[in-house]
């Protein structure tokens, strides 16, 4: 109840709004701006290698090494890469074929790994 703001010990609901919203504004550009910090990272590390299949555990300690943190931190951070490599994951394109959905493709068994769609021909499912 950090954003409850108290007149002469009344709650004065304007101001209490006008603090909440000024909070959740800061706390969404913090929220956009991290994950672009992480954006960033992990396509540096395909930028490096594009059209590579790499192992998560290997995308995610290359990204590291783009990424500030501190010992307390690696594994916040480290699971911070693998959430955005999760949401931002899956079929190059909507059931329609047009629409872009994913930016990364991850294939398992021999030969699979992560790789970033924009680095495959068209013609790669």
């Amino acid at each position: 109840m950090d954003h409850i703001v108290r007149v002469l010990g009344t709650i004065d609901r304007d101001a209490s709004i006008a603090a909440f919203t000024s909070a959740l504004d800061l706390f969404t550009v913090e929220s956009e701006l991290e994950g672009e910090v992480l954006a960033n990272a992990v396509h540096t590390v395909f930028d490096a290698s594009p059209g590579k299949r790499m192992t998560a555990p290997t995308v995610i300690a290359l990204a590291m090494t783009h990424l500030e943190f501190t010992l307390e931190t690696y594994t916040a951070m480290a699971d911070k890469v693998k959430g955005y490599l999760q949401a931002n994951s899956g079929p190059r394109f909507m059931p329609n074929g047009f629409t872009p959905l994913a930016r990364f493709s991850v294939r398992k068994g021999p030969g699979g790994g992560i790789c970033r769609w924009n680095d495959l021909p068209l013609t790669e499912k």
